[in-house]
């Protein structure tokens, strides 16, 4: 791939080499994250839980839930569980380190903590489509990279809106509606009171992995504005995680 120069600033061929570690960093993250984002859709989009969370819940009657699951969902789980396995010493010794470095480490630990609970629970319906609205963002943001460390920054802009303007429907909005306020009410009522079981401790750790995961969102989104308000000040797409101004 060949890296533009700007004509306005010297480049070393220690820019160019720091340019292309990000290069490929963002391609592989890009092929990973559509691969997961269609293997999830074509995993849940004909179950009944794809668009009503209350089939979240059909046929459990205790707590682990003991509903079956799929093979195609359990290959799914491990493949994604795989993933997020390799990704957190991928993080701390390979990744280029960034503002936000400890904010996504503890990301990366809460997404696998939550990944192997709802295994454990087997709360796999809800989990599968959390994976499902938290991968499909990361597609656009990660094209954005590249558009940026290409010099493309018309498209890095249109790439980067079409990121901020999914990341605030999905895991804003529709995170909270379709798993948080669900997975804090249904438990209780659709499995615990009708069949008179306690729901702890399942209830308890998986919720709270949720709203830790949902703060997080919170934050980047503040992140994700910083970068808006500078584009709407000065022009140009920067990652304000970045170190340095490139």
């Amino acid at each position: 791939m060949r890296i533009q120069k700007k004509q306005d600033k010297h480049w070393t061929d220690q820019d160019i080499s720091d340019k292309l570690v990000k290069w490929n960093e963002s391609c592989w993250k890009m092929v990973v994250y559509t691969t997961f984002s269609v293997t999830a859709f074509l995993v849940t989009y004909r179950e009944p839980y794809f668009l009503d969370p209350y089939h979240y819940w059909t046929g459990a009657t205790q707590f682990p839930l003991n509903y079956y699951v799929p093979f195609k969902t359990t290959l799914f789980y491990l493949i994604e569980i795989g993933f997020y396995i390799q990704a957190i010493p991928f993080l701390l010794f390979e990744e280029v380190r960034r503002k936000d470095w400890l904010e996504s480490l503890v990301h990366h630990v809460v997404t696998l903590g939550l990944m192997y609970y709802s295994w454990y629970g087997n709360l796999t319906r809800p989990g599968v489509i959390i994976m499902l609205l938290h991968d499909i963002s990361d597609i656009f943001l990660e094209a954005a990279k590249l558009a940026r460390y290409a010099d493309r920054q018309d498209l890095a802009t249109w790439l980067f809106a079409t990121f901020a303007l999914s990341w605030v429907i999905l895991r804003v909005i529709l995170f909270p509606i379709m798993i948080v306020i669900r997975m804090l009410i249904d438990p209780v009522v659709y499995v615990a009171i009708p069949y008179n079981i306690n729901p702890q401790p399942h209830y308890a750790v998986f919720g709270t992995l949720l709203m830790l995961l949902y703060f997080l969102h919170l934050y980047w989104t503040w992140l994700i504005w910083k970068v808006i308000e500078r584009q709407l000040r000065v022009g140009g797409v920067d990652d304000v995680r970045e170190d340095d101004d490139d």
